[in-house]
C-alpha cells in the first residue's frame, strides 16, 4: 500500500476540474486559444478558432481525449467565448454540453436534441459558438461500410425522429458519469468500445452482432456522495468506515457498488484522485521548475516506484513519458 502525507490545500479550480470527465486524461491544461485550436486537430480536422472579441473573456482551455480503435471521447472547454470551424469528413458523433452554451449551425442540418446533444454527420460544414463558461464532451467514430453510414444519415435526417433522438440523449447524458476518472485506462477504453456499440445498436445496426446491452446505468447517488466526500479527503486520512457513514452503506455494499458503478474499488478511487493532482501539475509545470519526485511527494506518493507503476495503469503512460509528451506539443506548437 502507498504511503500518504498531507497534501497542501487544494483550489477550488482544481477541484472542479477534477470531477469533470476525462480530465485524467488531459493533454494540456490552462492553454491559449492558438494552442487549443492546434491540439484539437486530435478530434477533428483543420480547425478554425477564432475569439469573440465583443464579449468577455474567461479562463483558459483544457483538452482531454481517449482513443480505441475506431472510436474516441473528448472533454473540451477553451475558456472563453469563441467560434470555431470545421469540416466534418469522415465520421459521427455526438456532442454533450456539460455547462454553459453552445450553438451549433451544420450543413446538411441534422437532428438536434433541445440543449444538446448535438448530432455531427459525416460531409458536413460545422460552425460552433461557445461561451466562456462551456464544457464539451465529444464522442466520434468512424464507420467504414456505406450502408451503415447511410442508415444513420437517413434516421438522423427524417421527421420522425425525433424520438430516436430522445433516446440517444438518455445514452449520451450517462456518458459523463461512465467515464469517470474512477476508472483506469484499459476500463476506460473498453468502456469506450461499449459506448460505441451502444450507440450504434441504437440505429438498428449490431456490425459485431452482440447482444444488445441492457441500457446506460444511472450512477447510484450513494456512490455519488462518497465520490464527493473521497474528492475533498486529504491523502493521510482515509478510512473506510467514515467512507460508509457517508454513503449510508455498510463496508460490503459500498464495494459492490463501487465496482458496479466505477469498475474500482472505493481505495482506487480515493488513490486515482491523489493521481490526477499529480497529473495535472505535471501538465502545469511546464517550466519544469520541479522533479517528477517533489510533484509526486507533495501529493503523499512517498514509494516512486509503485508511483510509477499505479501512474502507468491509470494513464496508460509513465510520469517520464507525460512530461516528455507535453514538451513535443509545445515544440510542435511553437
Amino acid at each position: 500500500m502507498l504511503a500518504f502525507t498531507s497534501p497542501p490545500a487544494h483550489s477550488r479550480h482544481s477541484d472542479r476540474l477534477l470531477r469533470l470527465p476525462l480530465i485524467g486524461h488531459a493533454r494540456c491544461i490552462g492553454a491559449s486559444v492558438s494552442r487549443m485550436e492546434h491540439l484539437l486537430g486530435s478530434l477533428v480536422r483543420d480547425p478554425r478558432i477564432r475569439e469573440l472579441a465583443d464579449e468577455p473573456s474567461g479562463g483558459d482551455g483544457c483538452l482531454a481525449t481517449l482513443v480505441s480503435g475506431p472510436a474516441r471521447v473528448g472533454y473540451v472547454t477553451c475558456g472563453q467565448p469563441v467560434m470555431a470551424e470545421f469540416w466534418n469528413e469522415d465520421f459521427f458523433g455526438c456532442v454533450i454540453p456539460l455547462r454553459g452554451r453552445a450553438r451549433l449551425e451544420q450543413y446538411p442540418a441534422a437532428v438536434q436534441g433541445r440543449n444538446g446533444p448535438f448530432f455531427l454527420l459525416p460531409k458536413s460544414d460545422q460552425t460552433w459558438q461557445f461561451s466562456a463558461d462551456c464544457e464539451l464532451l465529444v464522442l466520434r467514430f468512424s464507420v467504414e461500410s456505406e450502408g451503415v453510414r447511410r442508415r444513420i444519415q437517413d434516421v438522423l435526417q427524417s421527421e420522425d425522429g425525433k424520438g430516436l433522438a430522445d433516446c440517444a440523449q438518455v445514452l449520451m447524458e450517462s456518458i459523463p458519469y461512465r467515464l469517470h476518472h474512477g476508472l483506469g485506462y484499459t476500463a476506460k477504453l473498453r468502456l469506450l468500445e461499449r459506448i460505441r456499440g451502444e450507440f450504434l445498436q441504437l440505429f438498428g445496426i449490431d456490425p459485431e452482432e452482440r447482444a444488445a446491452p441492457s441500457g446506460p446505468e444511472v450512477m447510484d447517488p450513494r456512490v455519488l456522495r462518497a465520490m464527493d466526500y473521497l474528492l475533498q479527503l486529504p491523502a493521510s486520512e482515509y478510512h473506510l468506515d467514515a467512507v460508509c457513514d457517508v454513503a449510508h452503506m455498510s463496508a460490503r455494499g459500498l464495494y459492490y457498488a463501487f465496482e458496479r458503478n466505477l469498475d474500482c474499488t472505493p481505495y482506487a478511487y480515493f488513490r486515482a484522485c491523489h493521481l490526477i493532482r499529480v497529473r495535472l501539475a505535471l501538465l502545469r509545470d511546464t517550466e519544469r521548475r520541479h522533479s517528477i519526485a517533489w510533484h509526486a511527494s507533495t501529493y503523499g506518493f512517498q514509494h516512486m516506484s509503485r508511483f510509477a507503476a499505479h501512474y502507468r495503469n491509470y494513464f496508460g503512460e509513465l510520469p517520464s513519458e507525460t512530461c516528455q509528451r507535453l514538451e513535443r506539443d509545445f515544440t510542435c506548437h511553437c
